[in-house]
């Protein structure tokens, strides 16, 4: 909700095993996905990422990425060399409004990547600074998948992992990940990438999930929307999110689009306007 809106930017760190192939094929293209947290868990807690991933020529791979802490969140955006057996590592800073987020991240390219992220976060505040981290967050991602098969076998307790028709402004897709309750009957957790244009400010990257254990209709499709006001000393902010889900056997499409607007409390004078527009999306098991 607006805690979501309000946090935007973010990075990440990792460390992985990762088993090197001897002779791994060079793998190119695009894919999206991240890491999902079970809805038992708090949302703004470590375990929550979307990522995204674009290689040309299967030599270095560029990186989008959003991951979540408990006092932050950031985003960054990467380029980093693939070795001979599809491993890649990346790391740095990157600071975004108040947040400063040294992040590491490590994955293998490959038919389905997969990797880790952690990150440390250090947001500045009026009183004094926060401090948290998100450590070995586990992620996986997958190519564009436009299919969904049958609602009426969705796998129990499956992730799926996939990107939005949205990109960075290096042109890499922005991800998304999806986690399917123990029994198929719910979408415990979506977290997804999201950019959106803001007057006076540009563009504005950040993140959003939609409410948890949302349930599965019998033709398998889930909606959520939320909408509020968030006032502070200075500022009033309005927001409405919309997300909506088609789930199947092999996969799931759908929609979600964000906006909001800030005004001065003192003058009711408008700051600044954010919307991302109404947003595709696909994602596979």
């Amino acid at each position: 909700m607006h805690r979501r809106l309000l946090v935007a930017a973010a990075a990440v760190s990792a460390a992985l095993a990762l088993a090197p192939a001897a002779a791994a094929q060079q793998i190119s293209g695009e894919f999206g996905g991240g890491g999902v947290s079970p809805s038992s868990a708090p949302a703004f807690e470590a375990g929550n990422m979307a990522i995204g991933l674009h290689s040309a020529d299967g030599a270095s791979v560029q990186v989008t990425a959003t991951v979540v802490g408990r006092c932050a969140s950031g985003t960054f955006v990467a380029t980093a060399p693939v070795a001979a057996d599809g491993t890649f590592h990346a790391a740095g800073a990157v600071r975004q409004a108040r947040t400063t987020t040294r992040y590491e991240l490590r994955g293998v390219l490959s038919e389905r990547p997969t990797g880790t992220l952690s990150a440390r976060f250090r947001r500045e505040t009026t009183k004094r600074p926060r401090t948290c981290s998100a450590l070995d967050v586990v992620w996986e991602a997958r190519r564009p998948f436009a299919g969904r098969g049958d609602p009426l076998a969705i796998p129990p307790g499956a992730l799926l992992f996939g990107a939005s028709d949205q990109r960075d402004g290096a042109g890499t897709p922005l991800g998304i990940a999806l986690r399917i309750s123990p029994d198929g009957r719910s979408l415990t957790r979506a977290m997804y990438a999201v950019r959106m244009r803001c007057s006076n400010a540009g563009t504005s990257p950040t993140f959003d999930l939609p409410r948890d254990d949302l349930a599965i209709g019998p033709d398998g499709r889930v909606s959520d929307r939320e909408e509020g006001t968030v006032r502070t000393q200075t500022s009033i902010l309005k927001y409405v999110e919309r997300f909506a889900a088609t789930i199947g056997s092999e996969g799931a499409t759908g929609m979600f689009s964000v906006e909001l607007s800030v005004r001065r409390r003192a003058t009711g004078k408008r700051v600044t306007r954010c919307r991302s527009g109404e947003v595709r999306w696909s994602a596979t098991y």
